[in-house]
């Protein structure tokens, strides 16, 4: 059997750690909010395919689509957290080379902590909305239909008035409801996973809500702390890069050094 090669040792530079948060976190917060926006728009775009009625595959589909968003927030916290690490090899080689480092510039390298402070702060207004309603919410239960249209006399007669009165009394749309209708957009995938028919388990994700919420943004956080490992391995590729070139241009010396005619004493 071919052997393997071995594996090259990773390369990691040193760098300088700075603030969990800095004066940039607050814009790469809003992008953490615009992009959970953008995530209730493609639910509800997708909804009809999200809500079919085969349950094995409504399953499957709102998974994946759970999985793919959080790989997202995730990638996009690895980016984020290897630009960091590069500013920190930066200010790293510059405070070695004996130049000023502003606490600005220091603030702005890579810190574990930054990437959840981003995500937790870009999630804040859906939480404190889900918050709301976990506080408020309660179980949602089948309401009368609709009176039919050959009954509507009958409902102002007071024999029948009492009767049909749960037909014809509208019921008033509250905070509540605006507040559910705005999470249930957000966490939609969720809805579809337990079905619109389960109320009781729909009111326990109501309550659990603001937990449910955070999870793009922790992965977010859990992909910035990768930041180290992805600045590692650019750092691997240009230093096995480096050794192929040089192993390239040893063997074009010794072929030219072989081409090369012996003088003869």
């Amino acid at each position: 059997m071919p052997q393997k090669k071995p594996q090259a040792a990773p390369v990691r530079k040193p760098f300088l750690t700075g603030s969990p948060y800095d004066c940039n976190s607050l814009r790469s917060a809003a992008m953490i909010l615009l992009m959970l926006v953008l995530a209730a728009i493609v639910y509800l775009v997708a909804a009809t395919v999200l809500m079919i009625d085969i349950t094995v595959v409504r399953i499957a589909l709102n998974a994946v689509m759970l999985i793919v968003t959080w790989e997202l927030f995730s990638a996009s916290g690895r980016s984020n957290g290897a630009v960091a690490v590069n500013q920190g090899e930066i200010m790293y080689r510059r405070q070695e080379r004996g130049d000023t480092v502003t606490p600005r510039d220091r603030s702005m390298c890579f810190h574990p902590l930054k990437g959840f402070v981003i995500g937790l702060l870009g999630s804040l207004p859906l939480f404190l909305i889900a918050a709301v309603l976990a506080l408020t919410t309660s179980r949602q239960i089948t309401t009368a239909g609709a009176l039919p249209a050959w009954m509507s006399s009958m409902a102002v007669d007071p024999e029948f008035s009492s009767a049909l009165s749960a037909y014809v009394v509208g019921q008033s749309i509250g905070v509540t409801d605006i507040l559910r209708v705005l999470i249930r957009m957000e966490l939609l995938p969720w809805v579809n996973l337990i079905g619109s028919e389960n109320s009781g388990a729909l009111l326990i994700m109501e309550r659990l809500s603001p937990l449910l919420v955070l999870i793009p943004g922790l992965c977010y956080g859990w992909g910035y702390t990768r930041g180290v490992n992805e600045r590692s391995r650019v750092h691997t590729s240009i230093a096995a890069g480096n050794r192929r070139r040089a192993r390239k241009e040893a063997k074009a010396r010794k072929a030219r050094a072989a081409s090369t005619p012996k003088q003869l004493n």
